[in-house]
């Protein structure tokens, strides 16, 4: 991390003392009211190591972005004014959700194995907020130098970017990697919801599936559905890839290498 630059801050001297807007004084009401309830939130909904309250198994690649979201707040809160607190809860329950959600099977080396951007962007708020509130954590600077590496074609074992082509794989991705063909283990969690007739079939002309809605729960035309996203959805990129430009640039402020640029 680059500390040469921090000499150069100006130097703000507040030698007044004035009355403050009762804006500002409720606004610190309600902090010390917040300080209070995110306290209770823990006891109640989290254990002792910082895991959730929750099932012992959790398959599919969906999940981990809602327990992410449930603290990602935190580290906010605490820089823009809340309990010290905050800042060793904030550290403490990105760790334990990492770890538990790593044993479901949805993360793998800290980072989601696969899924789409708009669950990755839901979970990594809380990674940038963590950075907001204190950047001189070497952990995640360790971290944001190796979950970028799965986009700019650095990690051979996530290889997502195709730097000839540049663009990312597939629509699916993550620490493992492309997720080119998906499993109906991978839906698992998905298809009760899909399975109520309220979302369309993801395409019209699936063969022995009429829509425009369908029972995603029975077991003879999943398949059907599984096979017609893996041909036509599973491979390319998507407009949606271009969320993983903020895991990038978070990695170009932490570092300043020019290859985070590029």
């Amino acid at each position: 991390m680059d500390t040469a630059n921090l000499c150069s801050i100006p130097l703000i001297q507040a030698d007044q003392i004035c009355t403050p807007p009762n804006w500002a004084l409720w606004q610190r009401h309600l902090i010390d009211i917040m300080n209070e309830a995110g306290i209770l939130f823990v006891d109640r909904y989290t254990r002792q190591d910082g895991t959730l309250v929750w099932r012992d198994n959790w398959p599919g690649m969906d999940g981990s972005d809602d327990a992410y979201e449930s603290f990602y707040t935190f580290p906010l809160f605490y820089a823009l004014g809340g309990s010290p607190d905050y800042l060793h809860l904030a550290n403490k329950h990105w760790d334990a959700i990492t770890w538990q959600f790593t044993e479901y099977g949805q993360v793998y080396r800290e980072f989601d194995a696969y899924y789409d951007w708009i669950h990755h962007e839901e979970s990594y708020l809380y990674f940038y907020f963590l950075a907001l509130a204190n950047s001189y954590v070497l952990k995640d600077y360790q971290r944001i130098t190796r979950f970028s590496g799965f986009y700019i074609g650095e990690d051979e074992e996530a290889q997502n970017y195709d730097s000839k082509l540049k663009l990312i794989r597939s629509p699916i991705n993550g620490s493992r990697g492309p997720r080119l063909e998906m499993t109906a283990e991978d839906w698992s969690t998905h298809r009760w919801v899909l399975g109520h007739h309220i979302f369309p079939l993801p395409f019209e002309d699936i063969p022995d599936v009429p829509g425009p809605t369908a029972d995603w729960n029975d077991d003879e035309i999943f398949p059907e559905i599984l096979d017609i996203m893996n041909r036509r959805m599973a491979r390319g990129d998507v407009p949606l890839n271009l969320i993983a430009t903020s895991l990038v640039t978070h990695a170009y402020i932490y570092t300043k290498e020019d290859k985070y640029k590029g």
